[in-house]
Protein backbone atom coordinates (compact mmCIF):
# COMPACT_ATOMS: atom_id res chain seq x y z
CA UNK A 1 0.00 0.00 0.00
CA UNK A 2 1.43 3.53 -0.86
CA UNK A 3 2.50 5.79 2.11
CA UNK A 4 -0.46 8.29 2.84
CA UNK A 5 0.61 11.91 2.06
CA UNK A 6 0.86 13.99 5.23
CA UNK A 7 -0.03 17.69 5.80
CA UNK A 8 2.77 20.04 5.19
CA UNK A 9 1.24 22.08 8.28
CA UNK A 10 -0.16 21.48 11.73
CA UNK A 11 -3.64 22.88 12.88
CA UNK A 12 -3.24 25.23 15.76
CA UNK A 13 -5.74 22.92 17.43
CA UNK A 14 -7.52 19.68 16.51
CA UNK A 15 -10.91 20.17 14.94
CA UNK A 16 -11.44 16.09 14.98
CA UNK A 17 -13.69 16.15 18.14
CA UNK A 18 -16.22 18.85 16.18
CA UNK A 19 -16.00 16.58 12.44
CA UNK A 20 -16.85 13.52 14.81
CA UNK A 21 -20.02 15.34 16.69
CA UNK A 22 -20.88 16.72 12.84
CA UNK A 23 -20.49 13.37 11.17
CA UNK A 24 -22.37 11.78 14.08
CA UNK A 25 -25.75 14.12 13.60
CA UNK A 26 -25.44 14.04 10.12
CA UNK A 27 -25.89 9.90 10.34
CA UNK A 28 -28.43 10.25 12.24
CA UNK A 29 -30.65 12.36 10.41
CA UNK A 30 -30.07 11.35 7.33
CA UNK A 31 -31.01 7.82 8.62
CA UNK A 32 -34.64 9.91 9.63
CA UNK A 33 -34.62 10.93 5.92
CA UNK A 34 -34.09 7.15 4.98
CA UNK A 35 -36.60 5.82 7.38
CA UNK A 36 -39.16 9.08 6.17
CA UNK A 37 -38.60 8.32 3.21
CA UNK A 38 -37.68 12.02 2.32
CA UNK A 39 -35.32 12.21 -0.51
CA UNK A 40 -34.65 15.98 -0.33
CA UNK A 41 -33.24 15.70 3.62
CA UNK A 42 -31.32 12.67 2.65
CA UNK A 43 -29.46 14.16 -0.20
CA UNK A 44 -28.86 17.67 1.17
CA UNK A 45 -27.29 15.71 4.53
CA UNK A 46 -25.03 13.41 2.30
CA UNK A 47 -24.00 16.06 0.87
CA UNK A 48 -22.96 17.70 4.43
CA UNK A 49 -21.22 14.48 5.13
CA UNK A 50 -19.28 14.45 2.07
CA UNK A 51 -18.12 18.08 2.90
CA UNK A 52 -16.56 17.10 6.15
CA UNK A 53 -15.40 13.55 4.47
CA UNK A 54 -13.65 15.45 1.13
CA UNK A 55 -10.71 17.20 2.85
CA UNK A 56 -9.24 14.43 4.51
CA UNK A 57 -9.65 12.41 1.26
CA UNK A 58 -7.93 14.93 -0.67
CA UNK A 59 -4.90 14.22 1.35
CA UNK A 60 -5.09 10.27 0.43
CA UNK A 61 -3.04 8.65 -2.85
CA UNK A 62 -6.21 6.95 -3.65
CA UNK A 63 -8.35 10.15 -3.78
CA UNK A 64 -8.93 9.41 -7.77
CA UNK A 65 -10.48 6.21 -7.35
CA UNK A 66 -13.00 7.49 -5.21
CA UNK A 67 -13.56 10.54 -6.42
CA UNK A 68 -14.64 8.49 -9.77
CA UNK A 69 -16.61 6.40 -7.83
CA UNK A 70 -18.35 9.27 -6.66
CA UNK A 71 -19.08 10.82 -9.92
CA UNK A 72 -20.59 7.62 -10.97
CA UNK A 73 -23.36 7.82 -8.25
CA UNK A 74 -23.56 11.19 -9.10
CA UNK A 75 -24.30 10.08 -12.65
CA UNK A 76 -26.58 7.71 -11.58
CA UNK A 77 -28.61 10.50 -9.46
CA UNK A 78 -29.06 12.44 -12.29
CA UNK A 79 -30.42 9.86 -14.54
CA UNK A 80 -32.72 9.06 -11.65
CA UNK A 81 -34.25 12.59 -11.70
CA UNK A 82 -34.34 13.17 -15.76
CA UNK A 83 -36.74 10.35 -15.47
CA UNK A 84 -40.03 11.68 -17.22
CA UNK A 85 -42.98 11.65 -14.78
CA UNK A 86 -46.51 11.45 -17.25
CA UNK A 87 -49.85 11.47 -15.82
CA UNK A 88 -51.47 8.10 -15.55
CA UNK A 89 -55.22 7.56 -15.92
CA UNK A 90 -57.02 5.62 -13.12
CA UNK A 91 -55.10 7.65 -10.51
CA UNK A 92 -57.41 9.86 -7.75
CA UNK A 93 -56.15 13.52 -7.90
CA UNK A 94 -53.41 14.42 -5.41
CA UNK A 95 -51.88 11.15 -4.95
CA UNK A 96 -48.57 9.66 -6.29
CA UNK A 97 -48.74 7.98 -10.04
CA UNK A 98 -46.69 5.33 -11.18
CA UNK A 99 -43.86 6.60 -12.46
CA UNK A 100 -43.98 9.61 -9.96
CA UNK A 101 -43.17 6.33 -7.03
CA UNK A 102 -41.05 4.53 -9.82
CA UNK A 103 -39.13 7.96 -10.45
CA UNK A 104 -38.75 8.27 -6.01
CA UNK A 105 -38.45 4.64 -5.61
CA UNK A 106 -34.94 4.99 -8.22
CA UNK A 107 -33.69 8.18 -6.57
CA UNK A 108 -33.71 6.85 -2.71
CA UNK A 109 -31.95 3.68 -4.01
CA UNK A 110 -29.24 5.70 -5.15
CA UNK A 111 -28.69 7.85 -2.20
CA UNK A 112 -29.40 4.66 -0.52
CA UNK A 113 -26.07 3.55 -2.04
CA UNK A 114 -24.47 6.83 -1.62
CA UNK A 115 -24.68 6.75 1.78
CA UNK A 116 -23.25 3.11 2.02
CA UNK A 117 -20.18 4.66 -0.12
CA UNK A 118 -19.97 7.64 2.21
CA UNK A 119 -19.68 4.96 5.26
CA UNK A 120 -17.23 2.85 3.58
CA UNK A 121 -15.09 6.16 2.64
CA UNK A 122 -15.44 7.30 6.54
CA UNK A 123 -14.00 3.92 7.63
CA UNK A 124 -11.82 4.10 5.14
CA UNK A 125 -10.57 7.86 6.11
CA UNK A 126 -9.99 6.08 9.64
CA UNK A 127 -12.90 8.33 11.08
CA UNK A 128 -15.49 5.79 11.42
CA UNK A 129 -15.61 2.39 13.03
CA UNK A 130 -12.40 1.03 14.35
CA UNK A 131 -11.70 -2.20 14.17
CA UNK A 132 -9.72 -4.32 16.32
CA UNK A 133 -6.95 -6.62 15.47
CA UNK A 134 -6.89 -9.98 16.94
CA UNK A 135 -3.04 -9.55 17.95
CA UNK A 136 -4.04 -6.52 19.94
CA UNK A 137 -3.89 -6.84 23.46
CA UNK A 138 -6.63 -5.29 25.41
CA UNK A 139 -3.76 -2.32 26.69
CA UNK A 140 -4.17 0.85 25.60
Amino acid sequence: MAEEEKPDQLAKYNEASLVTGRLHENWLRSGLAIRGNDTFLLDTTLQIIWSDLLPPLLRKSYKQKMLNEKKEIMKELALANKMKVTIQEGFPTGTETESEIIKRTKIMRTLKEYHLWLRVLQDRLGMGSIYKDQDDDDFE
